[in-house]
């Protein structure tokens, strides 16, 4: 299949030497991303679309991981979720809405059918919780999200 040619055969302009993956294609200023791009992982599958700003991730856009699955769509600011977006598991499934300042969750929401289904979203020591619970406690498929944005 032919499927790979087109990003093996990317010319690169300045020297029309050819380049074996995508890094970034979209808008510069000063050297830096800003307005509509793409970034890619080393593998080739796409690791950010969306906007940017001064080389950062800004405005609004996808989050991908190396698999190509994605796992944030939404808000970003500075280079970090911001405002209102959506948070999907690592199978791609989509988990809740929430809001974000500063890189951090501020207010999260569940479906009503999840909330019958005994999830929640609850405040752990230095991180968020959210997923399955019984008794108040963190109990079957959940996820935990560090307060300084990573994943545990």
């Amino acid at each position: 299949s032919n499927d790979n040619d087109d990003q093996q055969n990317i010319l690169e302009p300045n020297n029309s030497r050819i380049i074996p993956r995508l890094v970034y294609v979209g808008r510069m200023i000063d050297e830096l991303k800003d307005g509509e791009g793409i970034s890619y992982f080393m593998n080739g599958n796409v690791e950010y679309e969306g906007g940017w700003n001064e080389g950062k991730f800004s405005t609004y856009g996808k989050l991908y991981n190396k698999n190509g699955i994605k796992l944030y769509e939404g808000g970003f600011f500075k280079g970090k979720p911001y405002g209102i977006g959506n948070k999907y598991n690592y199978e791609g499934i989509f988990m809740y809405t929430c809001y974000w300042k500063k890189g951090k969750i501020e207010l999260m929401s569940l479906t009503e059918e999840q909330i019958s289904l005994g999830y929640k979203a609850m405040n752990g020591n230095g991180y968020f919780y959210i997923g399955h619970t019984k008794n108040d406690l963190e109990d079957g498929y959940g996820m935990r999200i560090a307060e300084n944005n990573g994943e545990k």
